[in-house]
């Protein structure tokens, strides 16, 4: 019999899996980039994270929240990479500067 606590999720999580003795893992929705790859697939990027009983968020070096970015390939969703939110940010301005060079290469 899975075990049932009365916790609330935090803000921004909308799906709770079930409880594993004092925790349950939680994740936030999907955001869909559309046509993000080079074959013209969807990728999924959404935040997970371990809930416990007294609703905080584990947070430690073996168990720390993350960032799941998945490749959609025959409509299934394949992990590609799961990082902190550090290094979730630190990718994002890493694309952001990047996708600048490019535009700069195609100006014309």
């Amino acid at each position: 019999m899975t075990a049932t606590h009365d916790v609330a999720l935090p803000i921004g999580a909308t799906t709770p899996f079930d409880w594993d003795g004092a925790t349950r893992t939680i994740k936030g929705d999907a955001i869909t980039v559309c046509e993000a790859t080079s074959a013209g697939e969807p990728i999924l990027v959404a935040p997970y994270a371990t809930q416990r009983t007294d609703g905080t968020i584990v947070d430690t070096k073996n168990d720390q929240p993350l960032v799941f970015i998945d490749v959609v390939h025959d409509d299934f969703a394949h992990e590609a990479l799961t990082v902190p939110a550090h290094a979730a940010r630190a990718l994002a301005a890493a694309l952001i500067a990047s996708a600048d060079v490019l535009d700069g290469w195609v100006r014309r």
